[in-house]
């Protein structure tokens, strides 16, 4: 557990996080002009300072990242993942019909485990991406039981991979609060809606593995940098499955969908509890998509914010969809959601530099994976001419210093055109 003192100083950041996040920064003032200027607090910055304390920044979900356009589109890979993973874990839960997150974290260096529970879908990954090009840094695992319990042996071994080469385990499994079965339809991808639906529509149900967190992931993820969870109402149940995973901080990130609506349509639990959940355990949390809950919108506590969230009055494509009775309408319509991303401020730090160049980069010039080494810059040796990848000219870096470009390409014009060895060769023995 966290030492006092750490846990105090994470508490007085939080503070300085609050204050500033509410305009109660110190104001300087001269009086007259005259003598040094003296920080003066106002009456409002006052109150704030006595009533926040670290505990009530838990009790919200923030707009900071929105508001520095840090958040994401629907459907859009999140942006954690685009930084690089070399060889870090995401648990990536709802995979849809492309895999598309999986897809991109796979080729950007991390190690995903991904499950997807409607066969449908399921059928149309494998199609479409065992027999691509990445499909050797694909494992596709349908799992059997052994023992009473499902075999996840498949999963203990940790693959053998380079630097920047990422790999993927696709598991046809919902994941849930208990290891069992559950019955989907053998058609459609509407992930937990399919088990309200699909009686209606004669599709037939089969049984699907379900497993929990808690037992399925292999001990050697110990660290895990993202969990995101895409199930159609279900991440309260995802999420009760891993308790002791949360609990002991293996999850840096989890981004999951709120959608209240779907939760009460298909009985999933009180979408309070699982706002509630996360914040309970020390995460910090932020809205990352917010179409459903436009500005102005109210942060904390978290029981304002989900009323805003719950009416569907703040939508930029719905209006006044809740009825006065406040009784949530049946299924097909899905309601307001959001995309949340709750962070965990005492979970490890992260293990890898970020994938991403400039001068103030976190890799350095020649390290596996840099700009450098991915474009093959060349020393310019005796006057030859430039290793090219593939025939093609070297790229430089958009924030290499003024004129470097011209130098380099001056330099490459005399090598060509001027043979080694004669008078006007500046390649000196």
């Amino acid at each position: 557990m966290l030492s006092e003192s750490r846990e105090r100083t994470l508490t007085t950041l939080l503070v300085g996080v609050a204050v500033g996040s509410v305009g109660t920064a110190l104001l300087l003032h001269t009086s007259s002009g005259r003598g040094p200027a003296q920080p003066v607090r106002p009456a409002a910055a006052s109150r704030a300072l006595e009533e926040v304390d670290g505990s009530d920044l838990y009790d919200g979900v923030h707009s900071l990242l929105r508001e520095w356009k840090c958040g994401h589109g629907n459907m859009e890979t999140p942006r954690t993942v685009t930084v690089g993973g070399f060889g870090q874990v995401i648990v990536d839960i709802g995979l849809g019909e492309d895999a598309k997150e999986t897809i991109d974290a796979v080729k950007k260096g991390f190690v995903v485990f991904g499950f997807e529970p409607m066969p449908e879908n399921y059928r149309k990954v494998r199609h479409r991406w065992q027999n691509a090009t990445i499909g050797s840094q694909l494992r596709f695992i349908e799992l059997t039981e052994r023992g009473g319990h499902w075999d996840s042996t498949l999963l203990q071994r940790k693959p053998l991979l380079g630097v920047d080469r990422g790999f993927a385990y696709i598991i046809q499994a919902a994941v849930g609060d208990t290891d069992s079965i559950v019955k989907l339809p053998t058609r459609g991808n509407n992930g937990a809606l399919g088990t309200m639906t699909s009686g209606g529509r004669g599709t037939g149900l089969v049984p699907v593995p379900q497993v929990r967190l808690d037992t399925v992931l292999p001990a050697w993820a110990s660290a895990i940098h993202l969990m995101k969870i895409d199930t159609q109402g279900y991440e309260l149940k995802v999420l009760m499955g891993a308790l002791d995973s949360l609990r002991a901080l293996r999850f840096r990130y989890v981004l999951y969908e709120f959608s209240p609506w779907l939760m009460k349509q298909g009985n999933l639990g009180e979408p309070m509890e699982l706002l509630r959940l996360l914040p309970g355990m020390k995460a910090l949390c932020f809205d990352m998509y917010g179409n459903h809950n436009l500005f102005p919108r109210p942060s904390r506590p978290l029981s304002r914010y989900y009323t805003h969230l719950l009416s569907g009055n703040h939508s930029y494509m719905y209006d006044n969809q809740l009825p006065p009775s406040g009784v949530v309408p049946g299924a097909p319509l899905v309601g307001p959601w959001d995309d949340i991303l709750c962070w965990f401020p005492h979970a490890a730090e992260r293990a890898a530099p970020l994938d991403q160049g400039g001068p103030f980069g976190s890799k350095k010039y020649d390290e596996p994976g840099s700009f450098a080494e991915r474009e093959q810059v060349a020393k310019w040796p005796r006057g030859q001419v430039a290793k090219r990848p593939r025939g093609q000219e070297a790229k430089w870096p958009t924030w290499w210093p003024s004129g470097q470009e011209g130098q380099v390409a001056k330099r490459r014009r005399q090598s060509v055109a001027t043979p080694v060895g004669s008078r006007t060769s500046s390649n000196k023995v």
